[in-house]
């Protein structure tokens, strides 16, 4: 049973703080992989082609996370707090916020692999 106390919706306020504080966490977290992506090597495009595509598949993952957040908190100020999400990108998925964070860290692998160029490397 909920309390009255606990309400889905945050202040303005609230995701006013929030919402830039994540955000500079998660470009701390992709801090090294973006090191990686726009590393020369000289000029091996192959290799920038893959770390790109790294970056671009952990950007998608943070856009999965956040559509999902989004589209979750709009359907349960709609239908309530219980209500059951079916819609959107939980139509697709029961658990798109964790795929998004797998898509994410896959990513930032698949970028940052790219800089191992030896077995000790990857040890």
């Amino acid at each position: 049973q909920h309390s009255a106390s606990m309400k889905l919706s945050f202040s303005f306020v609230k995701r006013l703080v929030a919402w830039p504080a994540f955000a500079g966490v998660y470009v701390l977290y992709a801090l090294p992989t973006l090191v990686a992506a726009d590393n020369d090597r000289g000029g091996d495009n192959s290799a920038k082609w893959v770390a790109w595509s790294g970056v671009g598949l952990a950007t998608a993952g943070v856009a999965l996370q956040s559509c999902s957040d989004w589209w979750k908190l709009a359907s349960k100020e709609s239908k309530g707090p219980d209500a059951l999400v079916e819609s959107g990108p939980w139509r697709v998925s029961r658990h798109p916020n964790y795929l998004g964070e797998v898509l994410v860290w896959g990513g930032n692998i698949l970028a940052s692999a790219t800089g191992f160029s030896t077995t000790s490397h990857w040890l």
